[in-house]
């Protein structure tokens, strides 16, 4: 009950913890202590009217006087992070032949080390094309994320960051900073909001884009439904609510979502030190200029964000900086302006305006540089560059796009692309895609067009049919493919072209999957030569306590541990992709780092004396890493046990018989299937306001499905 005091004038107070309990908003309420007792002036709150009637208050309230309520529909805790050590080694090798030409192999290699989320890792190529044998190292790298901070460290060979300012491009040296890649739950860009007031308590249902998301319930008051899933782009979300009376309200919140912002107060940042990588892939260790490199950006606002980059090398500097901004819900307007110095200083400016929707799109975007401007990883020489695109849907008839690009550098010829594309659903299987293009260069204009038919055989094959004519040649193809299964199968393809004398070909190949790696063979006819491919892949895992040659395993794997049962299927977010192995291993390579994947096992063919715990289970491996699944099947004991009353009536459905701290419930003929039961031992049976004691003897081993019973259930009583 509340404690009410009332003043000699009438004023009604209540104390301040009763009136927060009704959800008041008590802000900016005066606060009169009573008793020492924290009190509220019932009377003087606008839009509170309170009564005093013999011994009842009664207090009417406006809906904006409650303490607002928010729903966060993102707020949910990271996934718990699974590590492990080991090292994997991938391959991918490949014979080449061709009539009339010497043989020639190479071999894609790869050596991965890690513990926990620190790997290490080291990649080339190794060839012999003309009895010439080369390798060339590719990449060498120390990684160490930190998905606390969600940041990441890597020394050695990485290529930079890229974005609206900076470009990328292969360096050798220090990498530090901002790494959302290690957080792939987070949502990195303002979600839309719905604001609103609820009058009473209901129940709403909140639908993006006219699909049903979720069922919110709203108390009294102001709310604010926060981090609305969206689509990128712009769209609509509605809240629709219902009263006791079935009248219903729709609130249309419009909205524009974009990853290009970011949300307000996260920052994005990084700093980059060491020599610039030269001819990547022809030389195993060629480094250029000394550079150093920092970036910063920094969401100001939930429209707004900032950012910022220097850069500095041998005889150059730039400096930079840029905004993105969203105008109102229609779409995103942005800039840059950066300068050089050095050998020659110049400046360059960019501006866009982009707007993304289900509907309509378009897109606005031009640079203009100076012809001294120097940034690393750009071509020097650029005059200016200037895209435009469009894009609408004709609903059942398809869609449209239209692109123009030009751009010209000093002391070359000016390049214009123009290109239209159409894309249409015909009925449920058949997709049409038509093509145009137009290229003007300092050779003259060249011209493409092309028609391509699309249709799905079943849901891995498909065949396509397309047509083309390029600068006045013809050109028709018909491509007709079987794609792999996830699991262990073939994958098979074949492809006719035919043209002029020296377009027609014949392309055909297959390839095996299976628990250890990919095996393939392809071969080419064309006027006046043949050529042929055998291919072979995989990967080799030591992790686990594991060592077995696999399939090439991707960013994350996990090795599945069944003890003592081979050929279990082992399902990936329910998708089968492997079974156990004789020793009860299997490997499930591609996994998605730093996300939770639904690891399960099909228990179909379990038999009813083997018992598992869990069938399913979700792991979360580090980046480049692998993590040890063990599941712990054991074989217990058991038997379908019937049980009578002293009356000689069943045991009623949905009694329940406890024996070694588990329970087992009955079915509707007083029978039940019991495990665990390695000695002759009483139970209790138990169901309301009665119960019992059976006495239960061992069940016949050498019986798949033994039985036991009628057993009388004696004493107890209700």
């Amino acid at each position: 009950p509340a404690m009410i005091a009332m003043a000699p004038d009438g004023s009604i107070f209540a104390r301040r913890a009763d009136a927060l309990a009704w959800r008041l908003d008590l802000t900016n309420v005066p606060v009169v202590l009573l008793r020492e007792i924290a009190h509220v002036n019932l009377s003087t709150m606008p839009g509170v009217r309170a009564r005093m009637d013999d011994s009842t208050l009664s207090v009417e309230a406006a809906a904006f006087t409650f303490a607002g309520t928010h729903i966060d529909l993102q707020n949910r805790p990271p996934p718990i992070l699974d590590t492990g050590t080991g090292a994997y080694f991938n391959y991918d090798l490949a014979w080449f032949g061709a009539r009339n030409q010497e043989a020639a192999s190479a071999a894609a290699l790869e050596a991965v080390f890690f513990s926990d989320t620190l790997s290490f890792a080291s990649s080339g190529v190794y060839s012999s094309p003309a009895q010439r044998h080369r390798f060339v190292r590719y990449e060498t790298a120390l990684r160490r994320d930190f998905p606390d901070s969600v940041r990441s460290l890597v020394v050695g060979d990485s290529i930079s960051r890229s974005g609206a300012l900076p470009r990328s491009f292969r360096f050798g040296g220090i990498s530090y900073g901002t790494n959302f890649a290690t957080r792939p739950d987070m949502i990195t860009f303002p979600l839309p909001a719905v604001p609103g007031e609820s009058r009473i308590p209901t129940s709403a249902e909140l639908m993006v884009n006219g699909q049903a998301h979720s069922r919110v319930d709203l108390a009294p008051g102001p709310f604010e439904i926060r981090n609305v899933p969206a689509i990128s782009g712009a769209g609509e979300i509605q809240l629709v609510t219902r009263d006791a009376l079935g009248r219903q309200q729709v609130l249309v919140v419009p909205y524009y979502a974009t990853p290009t912002l970011l949300r307000t107060g996260l920052v994005d940042s990084g700093v980059e030190i060491g020599k610039v990588r030269e001819d990547f892939g022809l030389e195993n260790s060629r480094y250029g200029r000394l550079f150093g490199r920092a970036l910063y950006r920094r969401g100001m606002a939930s429209w707004f964000t900032a950012e910022g980059v220097g850069e500095t090398a041998a005889g150059h500097r730039m400096v930079a900086g840029g905004a993105t901004a969203a105008i109102a819900d229609f779409a995103i307007v942005s800039g840059t302006v950066a300068r050089s110095a050095g050998n020659g200083s110049g400046y360059s400016y960019s501006a866009s305006l982009e707007r993304s929707s289900r509907n309509f799109s378009f897109g606005l975007r031009g640079q203009h540089a100076s012809a001294q401007f120097n940034q690393l990883g750009e071509p020097a020489g650029l005059h200016y560059r200037y895209n435009a695109n469009v894009g609408f849907s004709l609903q059942s008839l398809g869609g449209v796009n239209l692109m123009h690009v030009v751009e010209a550098r000093y002391r070359q010829d000016r390049i214009t692309t123009s290109a239209v594309s159409y894309q249409r659903q015909i009925g449920r299987w058949l997709s049409l895609i038509f093509n145009v293009n137009v290229m003007r260069n300092g050779d003259g204009t060249h011209h493409y067009a092309g028609l391509t038919l699309v249709m799905p055989l079943d849901t891995l094959a498909s065949a396509s049919l397309s047509s083309s004519r390029q600068d006045g040649s013809d050109q028709k193809t018909l491509d007709i493919r079987q794609n792999l299964p996830l699991d262990d199968g073939w994958a098979a393809r074949a492809r006719i072209t035919a043209g002029d004398s020296q377009q027609r070909r014949l392309d055909a190949g297959m390839t095996w999957q299976h628990a250890y790696g990919q095996w393939s063979a392809d071969a080419s006819h064309a006027t006046g030569s043949e050529s042929y491919r055998l291919g072979m892949n995989g990967s080799v895992v030591m992790a686990g306590g594991l060592t077995r040659a696999v399939r090439q395993l991707g960013d994350a794997f996990a090795i599945v541990s069944v003890p003592g049962f081979a050929a279990m299927e082992v399902l990936h977010e329910n998708q089968r992709v492997a079974h156990t192995d004789a020793g009860g291993f299997a490997v499930i390579p591609r996994l998605r780092p730093y996300e939770a994947n639904l690891i399960s096992l099909d228990t179909i063919n379990l038999s009813l004396a083997t018992e598992l715990m869990a069938s399913s289970r979700t792991v979360t491996p580090a980046r480049r890493a692998g993590v040890l699944m063990q599941f712990m099947p054991r074989t217990t004991h058991g038997a379908l046990v019937s049980v009578v009353q002293e009356s000689g009536i069943a045991v009623p459905a949905g009694a329940l018989l406890s024996l070694g701290g588990e329970s087992f419930p009955f079915a509707g003929n007083g029978e039940a299937w019991v495990t665990g039961i390695e000695t002759e031992t009483d139970a209790t049976v138990e169901w309301p306001r009665a119960h019992c004691v059976v006495r239960i003897p061992v069940p016949d081993k050498t019986t798949a499905r033994p039985r036991i019973g009628p057993l009388i259930c004696k004493g107890g009583g209700a």
